[in-house]
């Protein structure tokens, strides 16, 4: 499951109380964390240790019900789509 901070398919920062963010996603999936790593090195290693373009921040771990959660922060939607 993912889900957006901010308006739903904007390629513009949300204000909220005055503060500009940029856009955020979480996701969330039943996969295993096993399954979840093997993709992680997978991704790392194609992308050879470099963040994507527009990518501001990235972190993941283990759900408490087993699964695994991503969060990541994008200078554009159009970064995160591509």
């Amino acid at each position: 499951m993912r889900r957006r901070a901010g308006q739903e398919g904007s390629s513009e920062r949300t204000r909220h109380g005055g503060i500009t963010y940029p856009p955020a996603d979480l996701g969330d999936s039943e996969t295993p964390e096993a399954v979840a790593q093997r993709v992680a090195d997978r991704v790392n290693q194609q992308l050879q240790g470099k963040p994507p373009a527009g990518a501001i921040h990235h972190a993941e771990g283990p759900t408490d019900e087993g699964g695994w959660w991503i969060f990541d922060v994008w200078a554009l939607d159009q970064d995160f789509e591509t």
